[in-house]
């Protein structure tokens, strides 16, 4: 009773204080506001403030060196969800014809442009292109530093012309003979990174290979072409996102707390909670065997973090910089701040925790 009745003669001194417009004087015993399990954590802070220094600079050089790596650890291939029918006959699949099972088409097209083009059977500067371009995949995929066994099998029409095959080279042909295209069978089950890399590889070669291109159009399509696009415009669109909502958090930040150290703190804070976030989850799938994840949850991890470190950095500084108003010393002001926010932003984190943690028994694997 008697502590209740220290901490609400307190408050009460406080709020009048603050209404006559004078400063609060800190009591000597406001160690006394929090519980003891508390008071205990902040002891142990105030001890060990060098080696909490030293926690968050390694975790900050940890994702530094670690956390970009797993912005190429996504994979975007599609499977289904455990004990689901067609998981089992993929299995069967797998077990049965192990390259097969991974095989993702790559098309590149090559169409006549119309008007007095010739047709593409009949071009031998396009016949030319397509040999070319099997022999610069065949190149590529032997590579150990490039390909490493990325490509299954490459197909075109001019390659089975003349070869025992040649009756199954119309597969590859429109029936007006003004369209033809390579087939570059690709493994699904490399990671993503890889197999956009050579996605690039050919786009790179068609735009500076073609040799009509005023007669014949070139393009380049297919499952990983698409994907390579899509987590491409995303990441743009991120990027465009960041631009502006970066600036405008940070700056709402900086008016809410009006000091201009407390905005670079949680600047450093918002770096280190994506940097290390991206660590430990490249190091869980590099390290510990985790399963890839999508291409795109990078960008979902970025954002999640950048909205909860910008939102619990403006409880807690808000907090701190109305104690120092108030005329408490910076201990005080501390102390006081992670008392009364820092169980809204504990609650909040347990909260997000347990949300996240109801996903773990979707059957889904992209989840």
């Amino acid at each position: 009773m008697a502590r209740r009745a220290s901490e609400d003669s307190t408050d009460e001194y406080e709020t009048a204080a603050a209404r006559a417009g004078a400063a609060a004087p800190a009591p000597a015993d406001y160690d006394a506001e929090g519980p003891r399990w508390f008071n205990a954590y902040f002891s142990l802070l105030e001890r060990r403030g060098r080696w909490v220094v030293l926690f968050w600079v390694a975790a900050y050089a940890f994702g530094l060196a670690v956390g970009p790596s797993f912005l190429t650890l996504g994979n975007d291939a599609v499977n289904a969800p455990p004990g689901t029918p067609s998981a089992a006959a993929q299995a069967e699949f797998e077990a049965r014809y192990e390259l097969k099972s991974h095989e993702l088409p790559l098309l590149v097209l090559v169409a006549s442009a119309g008007g007095n083009a010739p047709l593409v059977t009949e071009s031998p500067e396009m016949a030319a292109f397509a040999r070319a371009l099997v022999a610069d995949v065949k190149r590529y995929n032997a590579s150990e530093e490039q390909g490493n066994g990325n490509v299954i099998e490459v197909l075109s029409y001019f390659e089975l012309e003349g070869t025992l095959l040649d009756g199954a080279k119309s597969a590859l042909v429109s029936s007006d003979k003004r369209a033809t295209f390579v087939n570059v069978a690709v493994r699904g089950d490399r990671i993503s990174a890889e197999r956009y890399k050579f996605v690039e590889h050919l786009q790179a070669f068609i735009d500076a290979r073609n040799p009509l291109p005023g007669q014949f159009h070139v393009g380049l399509t297919g499952f990983d072409a698409m994907a390579y696009d899509s987590a491409r415009e995303t990441a743009e669109q991120v990027v465009k996102i960041d631009m502006v909502t970066v600036p405008i958090a940070m700056s709402l930040l900086g008016f809410m707390v009006r000091s201009w150290r407390l905005l670079l703190f949680s600047s450093f804070n918002l770096g280190c909670a994506i940097l290390f976030s991206f660590a430990l989850a490249a190091a869980s799938i590099r390290w510990l065997g985790a399963p890839h994840p999508e291409s795109a949850s990078a960008q979902l991890m970025e954002v999640m973090t950048m909205a909860v470190s910008i939102d619990w950095s403006l409880f807690l500084n808000r907090r701190y910089r109305d104690e120092i108003k108030r005329g408490a010393d910076p201990r005080r002001a501390a102390y006081r701040s992670l008392l009364h926010s820092g169980h809204v932003v504990v609650m909040s984190g347990l909260t997000l925790f347990v949300v996240f943690l109801g996903f773990i028994p979707l059957p889904a694997v992209t989840v």
